[in-house]
């Protein structure tokens, strides 16, 4: 997910967001963060909520791959029922969230490098 360092008024409110540190403390923050969405959304219009809807995406997918993971583990849904290439697609990114854990340390229970 890309990530966005953030400028802050006075009033801790977010002025300011690029993709390089600006010479501020505060670690960056992943562009679907509420405040970083909010920042584009404000000063950047169309291209900016385009920008911002498509940061959420990655997290979005983890949600529904755990959500199908969940309905079937309860005998909600059959994951063979299916369509093949869904199943495909989120068998080969069990594979690689697996591998990914094994060949790195970093990874919390979501997945995400820390």
């Amino acid at each position: 997910m890309k990530m966005f360092y953030v400028q802050r008024g006075a009033d801790g409110k977010v002025i300011g967001v690029s993709v390089s540190p600006q010479g501020g403390d505060e670690p960056p923050l992943p562009g679907g963060h509420p405040e970083v969405v909010d920042f584009l959304l404000r000063a950047g219009g169309d291209a900016a909520a385009v920008e911002a809807l498509a940061a959420t995406d990655v997290d979005l997918v983890r949600v529904v791959e755990d959500l199908i993971g969940l309905l079937a583990e309860n005998g909600v849904i059959m994951f063979t029922d299916l369509p093949e290439g869904a199943q495909r697609k989120l068998l080969l990114r069990e594979r690689l969230r697996a591998r990914l854990g094994d060949i790195n340390p970093m990874v919390d229970d979501d997945n995400a490098i820390l």
